[in-house]
């Protein structure tokens, strides 16, 4: 199973796992890619904006892991990640993360 995902609008830039899971600010759901495999898509809360906006991705296929379908590992790890957040929305829908701009 995958250990990071990619940022959005940050070409091969990951994050680990570990980070979206300790991280209060996001949220995850799993998302049919519209051809093969799924998704799990990562939102991150922008409190400047007060919104939640699209912040990384890892894509799975059938197969990854021996007995799951792409969709059982994305759904997995979007339960861990969101787990006990309070989320519930559409990532694929959203803007894209930027990141905040900090007013001294």
């Amino acid at each position: 199973m995958s250990e990071s995902f990619c940022l959005y609008g940050k070409p091969w830039k990951n994050i680990p796992l570990d980070d979206l899971v300790a991280d209060p600010m996001v949220c995850a759901e799993a998302a049919f890619s519209g051809s093969e495999g799924c998704y799990c898509e990562v939102a991150k809360w922008s409190e400047s904006r007060n919104r939640y906006e699209r912040f990384a991705f890892a894509k799975f296929f059938d197969g990854d892991v021996e007995g799951k379908t792409a969709y059982q590992i994305a759904s997995e790890l979007a339960v861990k990640i969101t787990e006990n957040k309070g989320f519930s929305g559409f990532v694929h829908s959203l803007p894209e993360y930027i990141e905040e701009v900090s007013v001294a």
